[in-house]
């Protein structure tokens, strides 16, 4: 799948004969009864985020059970693709948790002998290692030094214990002070080891720790320090193993070299303390920024620009022009508008969001309707509500005056209270959407007979990413960034938003902003 992009269905005498076909598979659970298999890629933007795989072993799949499936697989591909999105936000998410706590630990005494053990066992919850040393280089001697040391089920090795010196040349050691980068060497043999770098040590313990990890900690554009991290699990690190462990070195460079100049002048000691926490925080906080603005630009450059084509192209086939269409496949072709318009608001909402959050969420002031501006967003979700044979009451006739707002904001919040209503509310129940202007306030009210809120403080659904732990509540769609943006929005307009409980069934959505902008 991963080599053809293309899904397949094929039948088989017995599961031996398909795992004799594909070894690599893992069980099927059924005994030697396997008779039949498809498999499909789950593509999303021309990547395979997975693999849709159908068993069967009371009867063969026909290329009808085939197509079915593919419809299926168009389906959940944008889901998975989104949860693995999500998966890799949150691995760097606890990276960076795990690389702040380390510059945190670090940066916390000039004694770097107290917090090894603390530093080594955060550095665990980056990748597995037996063996981790923190080496000083003296370039001008000629000189390493270990400064600290930690083994982790291998004995300690003899001139590798912290004290021990051993000369610089013709080690990897060497290798980083030229070329100020990471290296990352895996070794077949000891073998290996000499040929690469003949003046390091090899014997007595030192054969077992193979794969090798080794950093520079920087100052003034010289390796002043080694961070040397090894297994004795051969091929144990990658790439990015060694983009992590230069992660680590340059969270820890600041603070390691602040202990070496404060154990050589004391009275510079809280001028550097103030600087190298200054600088990490800088760091930490670049590379969050940093994150964000490349996750965002993902989004909107490799989703945002192909879902428009999408969205153009289905509309084109939903004319069908010469009724080249049958009625199952306009069927799909609504499906495909209907989930593209879902994914368009997503991206949407995260764009909005990271205007939020950068402060550049500008506000276009001018004079509208309030209650023309109401129905909009009434028929804007028209076939939403139809869908669930749902009825919307109006009383608009307070509303009925000149608002000076930003009237896309605003009916975008509006949009925003009106789905959810419908979206948490049971099919064939009635949403009632009131708004009035009095004494200078412009204010509206929707009211759902849905499932109400969940437990705990209704404020809490105004949290960036919540969402409700109620069954009904977790059936439905979202990723909690709408009430979030929602309510950011009205309170750029020196507004309120909230939600109440109702006495019965359902909720309330309460809004109020001035009529006119502040002064």
């Amino acid at each position: 799948i991963m080599k053809t992009h293309l899904p397949f269905v094929q039948n088989f005498g017995s599961a031996a004969e398909f795992h004799a076909q594909f070894p690599g598979s893992q069980p099927d659970g059924q005994g030697n009864n396997l008779r039949s298999v498809i498999n499909l890629p789950l593509i999303f933007d021309d990547q395979v985020y997975g693999f849709l795989t159908l068993r069967s072993s009371t009867r063969d799949f026909t290329e009808t059970d085939l197509e079915v499936a593919q419809n299926i697989a168009v389906q959940i591909a944008g889901p998975v693709a989104l949860g693995e999105l999500r998966r890799r936000e949150e691995k760097l998410s606890a990276e960076r948790a795990i690389l702040a706590r380390i510059g945190r630990t670090m940066s916390s005494t000039f004694d770097i002998g107290s917090v090894w053990d603390d530093f080594c066992a955060q550095l665990q919850n980056l990748f597995s290692f037996n063996s981790v040393h923190l080496v000083s280089i003296d370039e001008e001697a000629g000189l390493l030094t270990v400064q600290y040391a930690r083994f982790f089920g291998v004995e300690p090795v003899r001139g590798r214990e912290q004290g021990d010196s051993y000369p610089l040349s013709r080690t990897i050691a060497e290798k980083l002070t030229r070329t100020l980068k990471g290296e990352l060497f895996n070794p077949e043999s000891v073998a290996d080891w000499k040929r690469a770098f003949p003046g390091g040590l090899h014997g007595d313990g030192a054969d077992s720790l193979m794969s090798t990890l080794a950093v520079p900690l920087i100052r003034n554009d010289r390796a002043f320090a080694e961070l040397l991290i090894q297994s004795a699990e051969p091929h144990a690190y990658d790439e990015d193993a060694l983009h992590i462990a230069e992660r680590v070195a340059t969270e820890i460079s600041g603070p390691v070299a602040g202990a070496e100049l404060y154990n050589r002048e004391q009275e510079l000691a809280q001028e550097i303390v103030r600087r190298s926490e200054v600088e990490a925080d800088r760091q930490r906080l670049a590379a969050v920024n940093d994150a964000k603005t490349e996750f965002v630009g993902i989004l909107s450059h490799e989703l945002k620009t192909p879902l428009t084509s999408i969205r153009a192209f289905a509309d084109i086939l939903a004319h069908n022009r010469g009724g080249a269409l049958t009625d199952r496949e306009m069927k799909q072709v609504g499906i495909i508008q209907r989930n593209s318009s879902r994914l368009e608001s997503l991206i949407d909402d995260l764009l909005d969001l990271s205007r939020i959050e950068t402060g550049r969420l500008d506000l276009v002031y001018g004079e509208f309707n309030g209650a023309e501006m109401l129905q909009e967003a009434v028929e804007s979700l028209a076939h939403e509500i139809a869908v669930k044979n749902q009825g919307v009451e109006l009383d608009l006739a307070g509303a009925d005056a000149p608002i000076d707002a930003d009237r896309h904001r605003m009916l975008q919040v509006v949009t925003n209270l009106l789905s959810n209503a419908s979206k948490y509310s049971p099919p064939a129940t009635t949403i009632t959407l009131s708004g009035t202007v009095e004494d200078g306030m412009f204010k509206m009210s929707i009211t759902d007979e849905g499932f109400g809120l969940p437990g705990g403080d209704p404020e809490d659904l105004f949290q960036l990413f919540h969402r409700g732990k109620n069954t009904a509540t977790r059936r439905a769609s979202g990723t909690g960034i709408g009430l979030y943006v929602a309510r950011r929005i009205v309170e750029r307009h020196s507004g309120s938003i909230v939600m109440e409980r109702n006495r019965g069934d359902g909720a309330t959505a309460r809004l109020t902003i001035p009529v006119a902008p502040p002064a």
